[in-house]
C-alpha cells in the first residue's frame, strides 16, 4: 500500500470516527433545548431563609446568533 492510499485511509477512518462522535454526544446535546429545561434551583443565589443582608447578583451567559453579534 503506498503512502498516498494510506493517508487517504486515514483521513476517511479519521473523520468517520469524528462524525461518529458528533452525532452520538451532539444527540443528546441538540435533543435539549430551552422549551425542555429544568426550572429547578441550581443553587447560584444564596438561601433566602438562611440570609438576611440584601444580595446582588449578576449573571450573565454567551448568545449565539443576531444576539451575540
Amino acid at each position: 500500500m503506498n503512502l498516498r492510499r494510506r493517508n487517504n485511509l486515514m483521513a476517511f477512518l479519521f473523520f468517520t470516527g469524528l462524525m461518529l462522535f458528533a452525532l452520538l454526544v451532539g444527540r443528546s446535546v441538540i435533543a435539549q433545548d430551552w422549551r425542555s429545561a429544568s426550572r429547578e434551583a441550581v443553587g447560584l443565589a444564596p438561601d433566602p431563609a438562611a440570609t438576611r443582608e440584601a444580595v446582588v447578583q449578576v449573571y450573565g451567559a454567551r448568545t449565539w446568533g443576531w444576539r451575540g453579534a
